[in-house]
């Protein structure tokens, strides 16, 4: 019998296809970074070059920041108007094209037919706040700020709606005559959403951005009763760290909204201060 040939033969090698890519003949290990990549705008024209259209279609950060640069542009513009009395201006095309001596802020509608107007950026600017105050004695260490309970909501919704919402523990101020400003953040849609433009106030010498709506603001009395009335309110978006955070030395850091005694007189109500219970009581006036 023959013996078989039991070698082993080399398996034949299989060749692929190589791919058009450059090896690394002598490879490194990778590294990973990372870095923390901040959104900051940066304004490509000039502000007053921007047509009413091309505003209008501006996020509110993008509004935001040109609205600082024409506050820091025109702040001589700025200081002779509230020299000479006025309480609102409107500035388009670099220059003064509406004032105002009234403390009401302008309307949003009076705004839109400006910017129509002269087919430009419109930019409101209000005069420093008025806050009548006068220094407190100190009487220990604690010291409580008093509030009013409200409701805030669009002027088409009921009453009954508007009161099942989030309650604003807004400070009342009577030294403050006429103003209602709010955090944004704290109200429901679509009440905070941005409505153009942004406008420049000024609270105890710092500057705070906010936007107008008009709103429907509530209050309940003692009897469960509900008051209402249609006003235009201050929304200000970037609350935290705010000018209206702060004042006079202090800060109010649970502050949410801010108003003054002509609500008392609107809302036909009256209040009741107990600095003992620290509570706010509501009542009308026929109470």
């Amino acid at each position: 019998m023959s013996s078989l040939n039991t070698t082993q033969r080399p398996a034949p090698a299989i060749v692929f296809p190589q791919p058009d890519i450059p090896m690394l003949t002598n490879p490194q290990p990778v590294r990973e970074t990372f870095s923390v990549i901040s959104w900051v705008y940066t304004p490509t024209q000039d502000p007053f070059s921007l047509s009413f259209a091309e505003y209008s279609r501006l996020s509110y950060r993008e509004a935001l920041e040109l609205q600082n640069e024409v506050c820091k542009a025109k702040s001589n513009l700025l200081n002779d108007a509230w020299r000479r009395g006025k309480r609102q201006i409107v500035i388009c095309d670099g220059k003064i094209v509406y004032e105002t001596e009234s403390l009401e802020d302008i309307p949003n509608d009076k705004i839109m037919e400006l910017a129509k107007t002269y087919d430009k950026a419109c930019f409101v600017f209000s005069a420093p706040d008025i806050v009548e105050e006068s220094a407190w004695i100190l009487v220990d260490e604690e010291d409580y700020y008093p509030t009013i309970p409200l409701y805030l909501g669009t002027e088409d919704l009921d009453e009954s709606h508007i009161t099942q919402t989030r309650q604003i523990a807004a400070d009342f101020d009577t030294g403050n005559p006429i103003y209602k400003i709010f955090d944004a953040n704290q109200l429901p849609e679509p009440l905070s959403s941005f409505t153009p433009p942004v406008r420049t106030g000024t609270h105890l010498g710092r500057n705070y951005m906010y936007f107008q709506k008009h709103a429907k603001i509530c209050v309940k009395d003692m009897s469960g009763k509900v008051h209402s009335i249609l006003r235009d309110v201050r929304l200000v978006k970037d609350w935290k760290g705010c000018a209206m955070m702060c004042g006079s030395g202090y800060a109010f850091p649970n502050r949410t909204g801010y108003v003054g005694r002509d609500l008392l007189r609107d809302l036909e109500i009256k209040i009741e201060l107990d600095p003992i219970t620290r509570i706010s009581r509501i009542d009308g006036i026929s109470s």
